[in-house]
């Protein structure tokens, strides 16, 4: 039998991510194992309901006292949701195709990991949307963290499929304060600054 010298690992990887990916969405359906019906099944970050999840979770701590940072400074109980918009995300799917698509989607994931601190979250809350959650965040910190963000995602091109692809990009926040409605609200308030009504 002949041999064949291909280099077969990018391949390789590229069928295990589908694999990942693929037992991803059985397990949602088939309500296989729990964990993973918090996941978004394109970039392995938390999904909308459970990001939902989290935030609810956030204000019943802040209402009961449980703040996760302590001390009685403007940290404490600030709560805040940052939405980052790939405004033309769609218009990327016609050049990139679904596969570059969901490539430009990962590495917005990985960038806006990094700029998370040890107790904030990212989910993908909409198809071109993500969204942090920040507790212990209060204003000057927030405008700090948006700002990391629009540096990570917007000024510096991501490489897909051999070229670099630098996307439009939005970010707005909303904060949550002791007077305002429940956890909906200030992801939809987050998402009204972002060009959704």
């Amino acid at each position: 039998m002949k041999e064949q010298s291909l280099d077969t690992e990018p391949e390789l990887g590229r069928l295990l991510e589908d694999m990942v990916r693929d037992g991803w969405l059985l397990g949602m359906n088939a309500g296989l194992d729990p964990a993973f019906a918090r996941m978004d099944a394109v970039t392995g970050v938390y999904n909308q309901e459970y990001f939902q999840a989290l935030t609810e979770e956030a204000v019943a701590d802040h209402e009961r006292g449980r703040d996760p940072r302590p001390g009685d400074g403007p940290e404490r109980g600030a709560i805040a949701v940052l939405s980052v918009r790939l405004v033309d995300l769609e218009g990327l799917g016609w050049t990139l195709g679904k596969a570059g698509v969901e490539d430009l989607l990962n590495q917005v994931a990985r960038r806006l990991e990094q700029v998370l601190r040890a107790d904030d979250f990212v989910g993908r809350t909409r198809p071109d949307t993500f969204s942090l959650l920040l507790r212990g965040c209060p204003p000057p910190m927030l405008l700090a963290i948006s700002d990391r963000c629009m540096e990570a995602v917007a000024r510096t091109p991501f490489e897909v499929q051999g070229k670099e692809v630098s996307p439009s990009v939005l970010s707005g926040a909303a904060q949550w304060g002791d007077d305002d409605g429940g956890a909906s609200d200030i992801l939809a308030a987050s998402w009204a600054t972002i060009g959704y009504a």
